[in-house]
């Protein structure tokens, strides 16, 4: 059995628009930088699967579902695995998407 780490997310949009804004009454709705609607918990569902096919592609080897490799400072933030991510390599499937 796979284990997918869940953490965060639903606080990331699935088509790699970035962080997701949640609407302050109806705390399940998010909405993306590109002004999309969706439920959050829709994002979270895509972002999860796509953490486990990119683990299984060896796209990433890191348990907390971000993208491995590239050479940042310790203090700047990594983009996690979305569905995006997926999008990306199948464009370029001998590559990592970083």
């Amino acid at each position: 059995m796979i284990y997918v780490y869940a953490r965060g997310t639903s606080s990331w949009a699935f088509d790699g628009s970035g962080r997701v804004k949640r609407h302050k009454t109806q705390y399940e709705l998010a909405t993306f930088q590109s002004r999309k609607q969706y439920n959050a918990d829709l994002s979270a569902s895509y972002n999860m699967g796509a953490r486990y096919w990119a683990w299984k592609r060896k796209l990433t080897r890191r348990k907390d579902g971000q993208e491995s490799g590239g050479k940042r400072s310790p203090g700047s933030p990594k983009m996690p695995v979305t569905l995006s991510t997926l999008w990306r390599s199948d464009e370029a499937p001998n590559q990592c998407a970083a």
